[in-house]
């Protein structure tokens, strides 16, 4: 009997597929395909998880039963024989019906209480940056203003500075 890893490898071909056209179709790269073809089970970093999963979706693409590698997988692997499922007559009847699902209960947001001392740190804080973006106004749009305060201005001459400049002259 063949192993599994060549088994794969003549199922892909015989399909007449390309690791790379493996590679798109299963979205798992080509050198974890090569892995699997060549039997290298212990190689993988995922471990026997990442082996199992990759079997399935690989024996799904190649047209193989999943339960089938697995089972092989488990013999060549493990030396054990799986127990494949006894395969189960189908009776011909109407299709199941697919029902919409469930409908849940409304979106109820809750209350989330907030305490005191929080509120109390938010007003602080609201209030401090209000005062400090006041400060800032001010020394920006108040520039001008304090300029025009502080200069110098001509004073126009009071009667006794006429009088002066007259008696000097």
């Amino acid at each position: 009997m063949e192993t599994l890893g060549v088994w794969l490898h003549q199922t892909r071909e015989a399909k007449g597929s390309t690791l790379q056209e493996a590679e798109a179709a299963t979205r798992i790269r080509a050198r974890f395909l090569e892995m699997l073809e060549a039997g290298d089970f212990a190689a993988f970093p995922g471990g026997e998880v990442q082996v199992r999963g990759f079997l399935r979706i690989y024996a799904r693409y190649l047209g193989l039963s999943p339960d089938e590698v697995l089972a092989r997988y488990e013999t060549e692997v493990h030396g054990v024989e799986a127990a494949t499922p006894a395969a189960v007559p189908v009776e011909a009847g109407p299709a199941p019906s697919i029902r919409p699902p469930a409908e849940s209960a409304p979106f109820q947001p809750r209350d989330i209480p907030v305490s005191p001392s929080r509120t109390r740190w938010l007003a602080v804080g609201a209030v401090l940056l209000l005062s400090i973006a006041l400060v800032v106004a001010l020394a920006i749009a108040g520039r001008p203003l304090l300029a025009s305060l502080l200069a110098p201005r001509e004073e126009p001459p009071t009667a006794t500075a006429a009088a002066l400049v007259e008696v000097v002259s």
